[in-house]
């Protein structure tokens, strides 16, 4: 027994030390503990709305998500690559941040403007001037949550990301009962609220362990340092997310909000599984950028990490899915399970994704990052379109995005092996 705590304390202490591993746990917790809140929250939600409700709002949550990854530019992903090496980090954050700020508040008009016409369901969003401000709130707090989580990144303290997000989801499960009066209108304004707290919360853990004070201020100058590559970063996470985020919309339009409702469960499960490797990928994006002559070590080592990680989970989310789904209700399951079952499995060749893409993206070669998430997403709208034309049965949704997967881990893998044969990576111009 002595042995096994002695065992559990060193391996404890291994992790922790180790900068690469305590940063990627890290923001698995912080992902998952999301997750787990959300789980919690649209279970009581599903309990207490109906599932035309949920799954109503459940796509308008997804919008918004959609509309941030719109406005945020892929300065998430410049700010990992640039603050650890600036003498002028809060510079570099403030004209991200403001940047963001101003595109979110444009696309959210432009929203608003556009889309209750081609949908009238979420006609609602216009409807009072409180809905419409709300709405901007929203996506302007959610672009600026996910730039906040990467200064923390960029700076190595992810553990006060996760304290936002406990407290994110500490205070929407009770406003969920608040506004229940308010019909899906409730659901809403829960996420508004919390979504606001967590990042003012974010913004007084950055002054406090940061020494960051924000400012709406624009600098030409780191404007134009970050400019090219965050472009062609934002590209490439639009083009690999727009599956997840528009999915919702579409089932929304074709299949009816009770099927966005079984899509929306069944996703977020599988989301739990997607953060062991795109937190990997994101320690292992800051990390490089830190030790850019360790990267080859530190590849490894975060290939070791997922997979211990991974496979387990894939495992025990196809065993008990079907029990966790029915928590929300026997349609729930009947209608998501065998979704589930695919989206867990896509996870497997996503390490391969999230591993090679991310040591292009730290020796700059976007644009092959672009191509391929652009032709995967193609395949994964193109093949869930037709699925659903077909058949109701929400199972071709996660056919489709299997097969999508597939094709980018090759894609990927082929790519890191072209340029590592071209000697054009950093980790071989490290160990030359």
């Amino acid at each position: 027994m002595d042995a096994t705590k002695r065992l559990t304390i060193k391996t404890f202490r291994h992790f922790m030390h180790d900068s690469l591993y305590r940063n990627s746990i890290l923001l698995m917790a912080n992902t998952a503990v999301l997750g787990i809140f959300s789980f919690v929250f649209w279970l009581l939600a599903a309990r207490t709305y109906s599932s035309g409700d949920v799954g109503l709002i459940s796509s308008v949550v997804a919008t918004s998500t959609l509309l941030a990854s719109l406005s945020f530019l892929g300065f998430d992903y410049a700010f990992i690559k640039y603050i650890p090496s600036s003498k002028k980090s809060d510079e570099r954050a403030n004209t991200g941040l403001s940047f963001a700020a101003i595109l979110s508040v444009i696309v959210s008009v432009v929203y608003l403007l556009l889309i209750p016409e081609l949908i009238p369901k979420v006609g609602f969003l216009t409807s009072s001037m409180w809905w419409i401000v709300g709405f901007i709130i929203l996506i302007l707090a959610t672009t600026w949550n996910t730039l906040t989580n990467s200064i923390f990144i960029a700076h190595r303290i992810t553990q006060y990301a996760l304290f936002a997000t406990i407290l994110l989801g500490l205070l929407r499960i009770p406003l969920l009962y608040s506004f229940k009066s308010d019909g899906a209108g409730g659901l809403l304004i829960a996420q508004i609220v919390g979504m606001l707290v967590c990042v003012v919360a974010s913004f007084f853990f950055l002054y406090r362990h940061a020494n960051y004070k924000f400012k709406f201020y624009i600098s030409r100058q780191e404007l134009n340092h970050m400019a090219s590559y965050a472009f062609s970063t934002y590209l490439a996470n639009v083009s690999g997310g727009l599956p997840a985020l528009i999915l919702p919309t579409i089932i929304l339009w074709m299949l009816g909000a009770p099927s966005a409702a079984y899509f929306f469960i069944a996703n977020q499960f599988a989301y739990l599984l997607y953060i062991i490797p795109s937190a990997t990928s994101q320690s292992l994006f800051a990390e490089g950028a830190w030790q850019e002559e360790r990267l080859e070590d530190l590849l490894k080592r975060a290939a070791k990490l997922m997979y211990i990680f991974i496979v387990p989970s894939v495992m025990l989310m196809v065993i008990l899915g079907w029990v966790l789904l029915s928590l929300f209700g026997k349609t729930y399951a009947s209608s998501g399970y065998w979704m589930l079952v695919f989206f867990s499995i896509t996870a497997l060749p996503k390490i391969a994704s999230y591993l090679f893409s991310t040591v292009l993206r730290i020796n700059s070669h976007v644009k092959p990052v672009v191509i391929v998430a652009t032709i995967g997403t193609v395949i994964q709208l193109g093949a869930s379109y037709i699925g659903m034309r077909i058949t109701p049965n929400l199972i071709t949704l996660g056919i489709a995005a299997l097969l999508c997967e597939i094709f980018v881990s090759i894609s990927y893998t082929v790519l890191f092996f072209h340029y590592r044969r071209l000697e054009s990576l950093q980790l071989l111009n490290a160990n030359s």
